[in-house]
């Protein structure tokens, strides 16, 4: 009977060991992988910096300012051991001082790094290539490449550069693992299938010396036997992760290596976008010891003390279930908020999805302008507002569904139900609860919420949680185009994706195929009548999709980063233009449309400066129209540079007033010197009382602040004979005069000015 309970209790406590440690080495294997991440994007973004600044100074073209630029990232960003440019067919032709005179390979030939060099053209990423001994710098590297392109997505030129293995700033640093637990970090397959090492600690788990580790294949026998343990543990190979987000545990005895690897349990997942396989193995012969000294001491205390024993063994489980306890929710829950977390969101989804029976709704929330209250009021301000609202949502959920912190403001509410309408009831419920105003540290805060739903059910096929995010990501943005909405996905938004991947795809030669053009729309004096400004509009014709809104194509530009390229084009066609209208350069104004991107993040103000030097035309001619969403984007840096603008001269003027944002301590405290109102209040103006009295009132705060008020849309000369009785000071629209191309709208100002 004894030796049975022995046998039980070792039992028992080895698997409650081994269950342990796979809760511990996945935690530390998603650590690993999150804080790699993290650096891996932060050097992409510096990467980037490099690019832009290379193509500023000419790239080849002036190598010797391209070194400086080089030499100078280096300096202040220690992270790589060296730098170099290549060109597209692999050539060295920029390197940072420390490899200048020294002999160079060709990157596309060299074995070592032709596969690699080959990603990096093919890859809008960051690349990581296989770790290798590089004599020239007596040091081990892991070589990392960016293949920098032009607008029209051609690569230009190549960036190369490369971590030391050795040195602080490895993405993995192995170091501060546990001791006993080892480290892999390995490449997806080449072109032959075959997978190298990038980073294995302690290397001498797999040979003595690095030499017999880096720079040569894993041993075939040894990646099969690999995949075969995973298929065991999973139902897949490691090799298939290169298509999936799953994380493998196994036990893995790994044979095939010299030496063979001792069995132990192993956590493995690929980065899909670095594109590397990330291994934590914890040797199972460290488990065996433990349960050994853990059998022994058991065995002698039973014989002896089995009281003290009794107690002692109680009171030590009770401890480790505790510690394993808090580990584990530790992995699984959201440090701020105290809700479970994208983790615990993956871990538990297919045991709440099947208790429910396949039948729920997910729901994507995201908040409306939280950025803005974190610039206002502060990090701290906005954490505790994140604080706040997760209190709100698991209360309003709470028996009722499960709510996840997904990051950031983003939340995410399984609801167990696929009824749509009540689905919508409880959509509508989270939104007024969001949308309660709060007290914060006595700072009043008003947030709204915007909601995407993506409901599966007894009408639709069993879905990944993957395919339900995206439908409701999707929903969401739907959603934000209203804000403090929901909406539900249909089939009608991935048409819309689709076609706004068209739309991203055709635009990127617009320019350079002359698709693109102005038109320019009179404004009028109320008073006079008299043209007194033109508003710039800009238009697209594309061979395939015709004739292209500007509210389709200038969203698709500012998220593909197009929006640059396309505001410089406006800038220089409308000061262009502008020249040849000799008589609108005298009594007129020309407005200008600007993106938020475009002002913000494009060098906008040095390049408006330029040409109008470089075309000789005053700034005080130019207007430079905002929309009110701009200032929720970061209004402290749009504050500075509106202020900016206008001691430079420019006019500043807020389109679509009275549809977003604005407040009078916006118009108050910017430098606007007009206000625009929005063509979606005059339209009804003639049969539409509150469009009467809004338009009435901006027109009243306009005055009071000096800020002449333009209403656009004006279609009929009743509304003319209203907005002049209410005080409007210019007129934009149809009844005037459609836009025109350049020269219509020469023929018309003559016209004009003979009448």
């Amino acid at each position: 009977m004894s030796l049975l309970v022995v046998l039980y209790v070792y039992i028992g406590k080895y698997e409650e060991l081994l269950n342990d440690a796979r809760v511990e080495l996945t935690s530390t294997h998603q650590l690993i992988k999150t804080s790699a991440s993290d650096v891996l994007a932060q050097q992409e973004v510096m990467l980037k910096v490099l690019g832009r600044r290379l193509s500023d100074v000419g790239g080849f073209a002036n190598p010797d300012e391209a070194r400086r630029v080089m030499e100078s990232l280096l300096n202040d960003n220690p992270a790589f051991v060296a730098y170099g440019l290549a060109s597209p067919e692999g050539e060295l032709l920029v390197v940072s001082d420390n490899l200048q005179g020294k002999k160079l390979p060709n990157l596309k030939q060299s074995s070592r790094s032709a596969f690699t060099f080959q990603k990096a053209l093919d890859s809008n990423s960051l690349v990581v290539g296989s770790t290798y001994y590089f004599e020239l710098l007596s040091s081990w590297i892991t070589p990392v490449r960016f293949a920098l392109r032009d607008e029209h997505g051609r690569v230009q030129m190549v960036i190369t550069t490369a971590f030391d293995m050795d040195g602080d700033h490895n993405p993995w640093r192995g170091k501060n693992l546990k001791p006993g637990l080892q480290l892999s970090v390995t490449t997806e397959p080449d072109s032959s299938g075959d997978y190298y090492p990038i980073y294995y600690y302690p290397h001498q788990a797999i040979a003595e010396t690095r030499q017999e580790v880096y720079g040569r294949p894993l041993p075939k026998a040894f990646v099969d036997n690999v995949d075969e343990s995973a298929r065991k543990a999973s139902g897949i190979a490691v090799g298939e992760l290169v298509d999936d987000n799953r994380l493998i545990t196994m036990v893995n005895d790994s044979p095939g290596m010299a030496p063979d690897l001792p069995p132990a349990l192993t956590v493995v997942s690929f980065d899909q976008r670095y594109r590397y396989f990330l291994a934590v193995r914890q040797p199972l012969d460290g488990l065996e010891e433990s349960m050994w000294i853990y059998s022994l001491a058991y065995i002698g205390v039973a014989a002896s003390f089995n009281l003290l024993a009794f107690v002692l063994l109680f009171r030590l489980f009770l401890s480790e279930s505790r510690y394993q306890a808090g580990l584990r929710r530790q992995a699984l829950r959201d440090q701020l908020t105290d809700l479970p977390n994208r983790y615990g969101l993956t871990t538990h989804f297919d045991s709440w999805v099947a208790q429910h029976e396949g039948r729920y709704a997910l729901m994507y929330l995201d908040l409306d302008n939280f950025k803005f209250v974190n610039d206002q009021f502060g990090h701290s301000v906005g954490d505790k507002v994140l604080v706040e609202i997760s209190r709100r949502i698991a209360r309003k959920c709470e028996g009722v569904a499960w709510v996840v912190r997904q990051g950031g403001d983003e939340f995410i509410v399984m609801y167990p139900t696929d009824e749509k309408n009540a689905v919508a009831v409880f959509a509508e419920q989270l939104l007024h609860v969001i949308n309660e105003v709060m007290y914060i540290d006595g700072i009043k805060v008003a947030i709204s919420g915007s909601i995407g739903v993506a409901i599966t059910g007894q009408q639709s096929e069993l879905e990944s949680l993957d395919a339900s995010m995206v439908k409701a990501d999707l929903a969401m943005y739907e959603a934000k185009k209203r804000r403090n909405h929901f909406a539900f996905y249909s089939e009608s938004m991935q048409q819309s994706i689709e076609e706004r991947a068209l739309i991203e795809s055709e635009l990127k030669s617009a320019v350079f195929d002359d698709e693109l053009y102005m038109v320019y729309q009179p404004q009028v004096s109320a008073e006079s009548g008299a043209v007194v400004g033109i508003e710039a509009l800009l238009r697209w014709h594309n061979a395939t999709l015709g004739d292209v809104p500007p509210d389709q194509f200038i969203p698709v530009s500012e998220a593909s980063g197009q929006i640059n390229t396309i505001g410089d084009f406006v800038v220089e066609s409308v000061l262009r233009d502008f020249v040849e209208l000799a008589t609108c350069r005298r009594n007129c104004t020309v407005s200008i449309n600007v993106s938020v991107h475009q002002l913000v993040y494009g060098g906008f103000r040095e390049f408006i400066l330029e040409k109008t030097r470089f075309y000789d035309v005053k700034a005080e001619s130019v207007v430079i129209e905002i929309t009110e969403s701009l200032f929720i984007e970061d209004f402290k840096q749009i504050d500075t540079l509106l202020k900016l603008l206008r001691s430079d001269g420019f006019g500043i003027s807020l389109d679509d007033f009275g549809t977003g944002y604005s407040s009078l301590s916006v118009l108050r405290n910017l430098p606007i010197n007009e206000v625009k109102v929005d063509k979606s209040f005059v339209r009804d103006i003639l049969d539409d009382a509150n469009d009467r009295r809004l338009i009435q009132s901006i027109i009243g705060i306009g005055k009071s602040l000096k800020i002449p008020v333009l209403a656009e849309g004006v279609e009929s000369a009743e509304q003319v004979a209203m907005l002049k009785e209410f005080g409007c000071d210019r007129l934009q629209g149809y009844y005037y005069q459609k836009p025109l191309r350049l020269e219509e709208l020469k023929q018309y100002l003559q016209a004009s000015e003979v009448a």
